[in-house]
C-alpha cells in the first residue's frame, strides 16, 4: 500500500452523513434529555484538551528527542547512542498509537498517517532510496520509504538483529534525514490542531464549536459525538481484524506491523488504550467529569462498567499473547491465546458499536 493510511480505511465526513438536531428535547414521557448542544460541547472540549492535544504535543515532543537521539548516533556513535536511539523510537511509537482511535481532522486530511506510519515497508524501495540519498528529498519520497517503520528497520533490521556495525554511513545518513522528516511532520500535525495551517483554522475549533453556524465538519454536536464513537470503533476493528487477523490468518510473519522491534503487541495495547483515553476524555485512567463515559454512567451504569471490563479484558487478552508477536502467529501453543484476544477486542467492539451507539445516538 502506498499513500494511504495504512488501515485502509476512510471515515467519512460527518456533515456528509448527518443532519441531527443540534438539541434534543424531552419525550413526553418527561425522560431527560441523552444530550444537549451545551453538554456535547462539555465532551468534546474535555476529549480535545486533554486527550487529542496533549497526546499530540506527546508524538512532538518525543518525535523531537528521537530526532536528537539520532543525530547523536550519526555524530558520535556508540553502542550507548545506538541503543538510546532505538530506545527513543519506541517511546515515540507510544503516543502515536495512543491516538489511533482520533484518526481523523488533520492526521487525514493532509495525509499525516500515510506520512508517519504507511505499512509494509518497501524494503527494496527503501534500500534504493539510502543508496540514492544524496540526490533525493526525503519530505518528498514515497511515504512507504519514510515515517514510523523505515526508521524502525534502519534502526533495528529484521528479528531486531541490527548492530552498531552494521549501521552504515549511507544508512546514517537517511536515517537522520528521516529523523528530521518525523519532527517536522509531527510538529505540523500539532500546529494544526492548536492553532490551524494552511489557511485553515484550529481543527480544535472545529470539534469543539461543533453545531455552531457555518461549522461545515460539524453541523451539529451529536456529528462531532457520533465522530469519536466511529474512531472508537474503527480501531477496534483495525485491531482485530486487520493488525491482527491478517499476518495470522495468512500465517505470515512478514505482515506484522512494527515487527522488526518486536513492538507489536505494544502497539496493538495502546490502541485500546487509545480507545479508553476517548471514553473517558481524559488520559488519566479515570473518567473526566464531562466525557462520553460520564454520559453513559448517567443514563446506564451498567453498560458503562461493561464498557471499562471489556477495555480491561482486551488488553488483559493481549498481554497474554508471548511476545513477539511475529512469532506467537505461527506457534501453535499461542494460537488459543490469539484468538481469545481477537474475541476480546471484536466484543468490545460490538458494545461500542451497539450498545453505547444507541445510547448516544437514538
Amino acid at each position: 500500500m502506498k499513500c494511504l493510511s495504512k488501515f485502509g480505511r476512510s471515515l467519512c465526513s460527518v456533515s456528509l452523513l448527518f443532519s441531527l438536531s443540534a438539541c434534543q428535547k424531552a419525550d413526553s414521557s418527561g425522560t431527560e434529555p441523552v444530550s444537549t448542544t451545551e453538554s456535547d460541547r462539555d465532551i468534546l472540549a474535555s476529549f480535545v484538551d486533554s486527550v487529542v492535544l496533549e497526546t499530540y504535543q506527546e508524538l512532538a515532543n518525543r518525535s523531537a528527542e528521537l530526532d536528537t537521539a539520532v543525530a547523536q548516533l550519526v555524530t558520535a556513535p556508540s553502542e550507548a547512542s545506538f541503543q538510546a536511539a532505538r530506545g527513543a523510537w519506541v517511546a515515540a511509537r507510544i503516543p502515536w498509537e495512543q491516538s489511533e482511535a482520533f484518526l481523523y481532522g488533520p492526521v487525514d486530511t493532509f495525509g499525516y498517517d500515510p506520512a508517519m506510519d504507511s505499512w509494509p515497508l518497501d524494503h527494496a524501495g527503501l534500500d534504493a532510496a539510502i543508496a540514492a540519498y544524496a540526490n533525493i528529498d526525503v519530505d518528498t519520497v514515497d511515504p512507504s520509504l519514510k515515517g514510523f517503520h523505515a526508521i524502525e528497520f534502519i534502526l533495528f533490521g529484521y528479528e531486531k538483529a541490527k548492530t552498531l556495525a552494521g549501521l552504515s554511513s549511507q544508512e546514517k545518513s537517511y536515517l537522520r534525514a528521516l529523523t528530521l522528516n518525523h519532527k517536522a511532520v509531527t510538529g505540523r500535525l500539532l500546529k494544526a490542531w492548536k492553532e490551524g495551517i494552511a489557511g485553515k483554522s484550529a481543527f480544535a475549533l472545529a470539534l469543539k464549536n461543533a453545531g455552531e453556524s457555518g461549522n461545515d465538519f460539524y453541523p451539529t454536536t451529536q456529528a462531532a459525538i457520533q465522530e469519536l464513537l466511529e474512531g472508537m470503533v474503527g480501531i477496534a476493528d483495525e485491531v482485530a481484524n486487520n493488525k491482527i487477523a491478517q499476518p495470522f490468518d495468512q500465517q505470515d510473519p512478514n505482515l506484522v506491523e512494527s515487527q522488526f522491534s518486536f513492538n507489536s503487541l505494544d502497539d496493538f495495547q495502546n490502541n485500546i488504550r487509545s480507545i479508553r483515553f476517548t471514553y473517558q476524555g481524559s488520559r488519566t485512567g479515570t473518567a473526566a467529569p464531562e466525557s462520553i463515559s460520564s454520559r453513559v454512567s448517567a443514563q446506564d451504569p451498567d453498560l458503562n462498567q461493561k464498557v471499562e471490563a471489556a477495555i480491561d479484558n482486551a488488553l488483559g487478552a493481549l498481554q497474554a499473547i508471548p511476545d513477539p508477536f511475529r512469532k506467537s502467529i505461527i506457534d501453535p501453543a499461542s494460537r488459543p491465546k490469539v484468538l481469545a484476544a481477537q474475541e476480546a477486542i471484536r466484543s468490545l467492539q460490538e458494545i461500542l458499536d451497539q450498545n453505547v451507539r444507541k445510547l448516544l445516538l437514538p
